[in-house]
């Protein structure tokens, strides 16, 4: 049997120690799973939750991640879906308009990924006092690295992905450029969902919700014809002319959504349309 020398032995350790802490998950298969299964996902919540499960099954050391996409509604200007590793699905989160005028959105570093359309990284072991207060809550919840990629698609932005991992000392450039691999093939499914919520809100403002999405679904045959029961509701407000004509703009319009807001909810409830 062969002798080993303790420094031998410390030395040899060491290296198997290196070894290992080189080692780097493999992007390709994350990228495989999104070209095939991703693109297969039934919304976008159900496409977060199943990146995060391959983040975790690869063992890329991501403790959360994020998708935000602005959107044209209505009612809301962006929507986002979160996975955590301790946690798993967060409910999505939905931002009416406005969202640019909130302090917590003002300077965030997702602003600064969407102006610049360049990556936002962020050690969140030096952070400073006046760094935005989202690293800092990240920051107290473990993490060591930040990042705000931009998904680009054409010369616009699909949306956002947002990597936080709490490795020690951070992710590596190989690391780093793996997650920018995954935001590339990323990219394109996310503008598929933005452009089918953005259609589906155009349809169902303008058409109503069932035949907004019979018209999605392809039942824009000219000369077709439904025959259907219905009762048609016709509702103003007494004198709105005058009421319109007395009252500032802005002062009309906010009646106006009140009403609209109260039959709205009224219809609704009765199974209709408004």
């Amino acid at each position: 049997m062969q002798a080993f020398a303790p420094n031998t032995l410390e030395l040899a350790f060491s290296t198997v120690l290196s070894t290992l802490s080189t080692m780097q998950w493999n992007a390709q298969d994350i990228i495989n799973w999104l070209l095939t299964k991703g693109t297969a996902q039934a919304d976008l919540e159900a496409l977060t939750q199943g990146l995060g499960s391959q983040f975790e099954r690869a063992d890329v050391p991501v403790s959360r991640m994020r998708i935000a996409i602005r959107t044209v509604h209505p009612l809301m200007t962006a929507f986002a879906t979160t996975w955590e590793r301790e946690t798993g699905p967060i409910k999505t989160n939905i931002s009416a308009h406005g969202l640019e005028r909130q302090n917590d959105f003002a300077g965030s570093p997702m602003t600064i990924a969407v102006e610049s359309k360049q990556t936002y990284r962020r050690n969140l072991l030096r952070l400073k006092p006046e760094d935005h207060s989202s690293l800092h809550d990240q920051h107290e919840r473990g993490a060591s690295d930040y990042f705000c990629i931009p998904l680009l698609f054409g010369n616009q932005i699909a949306g956002v992905l947002v990597i936080v991992s709490d490795k020690h000392g951070g992710l590596d450039k190989d690391e780093e450029a793996s997650l920018h691999q995954i935001a590339h093939t990323l990219a394109p499914i996310i503008e598929v969902y933005r452009l089918t919520r953005l259609s589906t809100a155009v349809a169902e403002t303008y058409l109503g919700q069932r035949t907004g999405h019979r018209v999605l679904g392809g039942a824009i045959t000219r000369g077709h014809v439904d025959q259907i029961d219905a009762a048609i509701l016709v509702s103003d407000l007494r004198g709105w002319t005058r009421l319109n004509t007395e009252k500032p703009v802005h002062a009309a319009v906010k009646i106006a959504n009140q009403y609209f807001d109260i039959m709205d909810t009224a219809v609704r409830q009765n199974s209709g349309e408004f």
